[in-house]
């Protein structure tokens, strides 16, 4: 199961409108659920060997992408400062 949703989530960030498709909000729900099912594997001794191949491409391909600045936040941000506390929030 982590394998297919590794696999799941990297072919989906290699799209090139990724920044659009995780907009969705049923999408991003998804991807959210996806990583979360990952990480709660991570110190299962099972999925070590899965893990110490696989963290750096699902940290790179996945996990960075995710954390830029889509256009909706950057207007969201520039017009309510308190989206700006509110995504800084998040990040961190």
């Amino acid at each position: 199961m982590v394998h297919t949703i590794t696999n799941t989530l990297t072919l989906l960030s290699s799209q090139p409108n990724f920044e659009q498709i995780v907009e969705n909000g049923h999408i991003n729900g998804i991807v959210i659920h996806g990583l979360d099912i990952i990480a709660s594997f991570t110190n299962e001794k099972d999925f070590q060997f899965f893990y110490t191949q696989n963290s750096f491409k699902i940290f790179i391909q996945v996990i960075l992408p995710l954390l830029k600045v889509s256009e909706k936040e950057k207007e969201d941000i520039e017009e309510n400062p308190k989206e700006f506390v509110n995504y800084s929030i998040d990040v961190c």
